[in-house]
């Protein structure tokens, strides 16, 4: 590419007999007119940049337990904002949905952290909201005693399975107690899982906004553990 353009200017842009390559006298020339060249376009571009709708493809990832939440209200307003664009949702772990942004498989993603994770160095990122995630029970279960994790281990959990970011903080909370995670039951399904917790299977965890609408129904509560 380079000796095309030193052909179709008529000069020679480097001096080859140096190691590393040196620019001559005309090379630094043409550098400083492609300088002032692509200054010149991205002015042009900002100039336009709020003129034009966004139109195509927005892929967007989101977090398993975050579908439900985003694919409602937010992507309604979403689409009627951008009418130009068309909007992909996929859904995955968080960490699989950061990787995807990294290589360019995603423009974005809507993803999980938990408290003590800062967001990856090369990527920008954006805390749009913090979710406080308890553990639940059924009301039956709940009522026996005054529990703990470890007694809560011992009956066992309600979980999503191994990728789930608040599975893995739990995790690191019994490590603290000695025990392994005691998973009894693990599923994708949101819904199914704290079916079953209402139902006295074990113990669960679970974004407080996702399960408001069931709370309400007085079939299983929020246990603040020791």
């Amino acid at each position: 590419m380079i000796q095309r353009l030193e052909a179709e200017l008529g000069v020679s842009l480097f001096d080859r007999q140096t190691k590393p390559l040196a620019l001559t006298r005309d090379g630094e020339m043409a550098l400083a007119h492609a300088h002032r060249v692509l200054k010149a376009a991205d002015e042009l571009s900002d100039a336009f940049a709020g003129a034009a709708q966004p139109q195509g493809l927005l892929r967007l990832g989101v977090a398993h337990v975050l579908t439900a939440i985003a694919a409602h209200h937010p992507l309604d307003r979403l689409r009627a904002a951008f009418p130009g664009l068309t909007v992909r949702l996929h859904s995955d772990w968080s960490t699989p949905l950061v990787e995807q942004v990294r290589n360019g498989t995603l423009d974005g993603a809507l993803v999980l952290t938990h408290d003590a994770q800062t967001p990856p160095d090369d990527l920008d990122a954006v805390c749009i909201s913090r979710e406080p995630v308890r553990v639940v029970a059924s009301a039956e279960l709940a009522g026996q005693r005054d529990w703990t994790l470890p007694a809560m281990n011992a009956v066992g959990w309600v979980l999503q399975p191994e990728g789930c970011q608040y599975r893995t903080a739990m995790g690191r909370a019994m490590a603290q107690h000695g025990p392994a995670l005691n998973v009894t039951v693990e599923g994708f399904d949101q819904s199914l899982l704290l079916s079953l917790v209402a139902r006295g299977v074990g113990f669960g965890l679970a974004p407080l906004r996702l399960i408001a609408p069931t709370l309400q129904c007085g079939r299983w509560r929020p246990r603040t553990s020791r």
